[in-house]
């Protein structure tokens, strides 16, 4: 198996850590304005949508990695599927409502997606460290957008 395919089950969380990074970048070199934000958070979405496609294309049976740290099987799809489709609908909710009082900026989806990888990190989770590990980085995030405004 080469080494890429041996990293087949953190396809969809790299595909958030990555297009989280990639939004950061088109936001700092873009005017600050809402529809930079928007433009920002349809990404996001789509970025959303695609780690959701990774997860369905993944194989039925149960994999592991890092010694059994990182365990993707059914329930983990499931629930990895719900925190994916839940998140892109507090995109779409919160366009309006940021748009509304002059706060959306592109910081805000780039947070979402940051929280998102660290909850699907949890959501895989074999042991402790690695739950740990996926606690803070939504946390950390989380406490970000806690004052974001």
């Amino acid at each position: 198996m080469s080494q890429i395919a041996s990293l087949a089950p953190l396809f969809p969380e790299l595909t958030l850590a990555i297009g989280a990074m990639v939004l950061l970048m088109i936001g700092v070199f873009r005017p600050e304005t809402d529809e930079a934000g928007r433009a920002v958070g349809w990404l996001a979405i789509l970025v959303l949508v695609l780690a959701g496609a990774m997860v369905v294309l993944q194989p039925a049976e149960a994999m592991q990695m890092f010694e059994g740290a990182f365990v993707v099987d059914g329930f983990a799809r499931l629930m990895k599927l719900l925190v994916l489709g839940g998140s892109a609908i507090a995109l779409l909710l919160a366009f309006d409502d940021l748009t509304d009082i002059r706060q959306m900026k592109f910081e805000y989806p780039v947070l979402i997606l940051l929280s998102v990888t660290g909850m699907l990190v949890m959501i895989s989770a074999g042991d402790l460290i690695s739950l740990y590990l996926g606690l803070e980085m939504q946390s950390l995030a989380a406490y970000v957008l806690a004052s974001y405004r």
